[in-house]
């Protein structure tokens, strides 16, 4: 490969200085950083645009898209931010716990979520989490992660969304226990007792026992 000397020119905000020495084939270029700091890059990196600067220009832009969305890094991860993360944790991370029953499982996200802008495009979508005790749910289980598939919800509305909620069918309607438990007006663990002895839901909710 031919020798290119790059000293003095420049490179977003990087002035090659000297050529500096390092064990590998690939030729590094120590650099002025406009922000005042020095750092070795790579010269092919230089050339194709992917180093700019010494890291201070990614570490400007991140907190410049954290103000644009009102999660400024000295307030701490927003909830929002946080149930963004967490999501691409259980779908990407085969070391998180959640990853078999997410991503373990075939769940996916979709690509406009991903990348640089996906957080903004997630919240742009979802909008901002509701005060209390809401958190991201995907309406169909079995479903990836997209707009379409997503909402906030209480929690409420996440237990009777989820696989192992078992729902109970009397007179047309397809309720889980405790929503039953609200419209007949009994308690949780009454319904509950009663059918562990024998009674069906339907006499339950028929001749409501007194």
């Amino acid at each position: 490969m031919r020798f290119i000397n790059l000293a003095g020119q420049r490179f977003g905000r990087l002035t090659v200085v000297s050529r500096e020495p390092v064990a590998t084939k690939r030729t590094h270029w120590l650099c002025q950083c406009d922000c005042g700091n020095s750092t070795i890059a790579d010269a092919v990196h230089l050339s194709d645009g992917h180093t700019k600067s010494c890291g201070c220009f990614r570490e400007e832009s991140r907190k410049i898209a954290r103000r644009k969305h009102g999660h400024h890094p000295a307030a701490g991860p927003s909830p929002e931010y946080n149930s963004w993360a967490a999501m691409h944790q259980r779908c990407r991370n085969k070391n998180c716990k959640a990853y078999p029953d997410y991503g373990g499982r075939g769940i996916k996200i979709c690509t406009q979520w991903g990348g640089h802008d996906g957080f903004a495009q997630f919240l742009k979508d979802l909008g901002r989490r509701p005060k209390g005790d809401y958190s991201l749910e995907r309406i169909d289980n079995d479903g990836d992660y997209c707009p379409r598939n997503c909402r906030w919800a209480n929690r409420a509305a996440q237990s009777r969304n989820k696989r192992s909620t078992k729902m109970l069918h009397c007179n047309g309607e397809s309720l889980c226990l405790s929503d039953w438990a609200v419209k007949i007006g009994l308690r949780y663990a009454t319904i509950s007792d009663l059918l562990n002895h024998g009674w069906t839901i339907e006499e339950i909710v028929n001749h409501k026992p007194t």
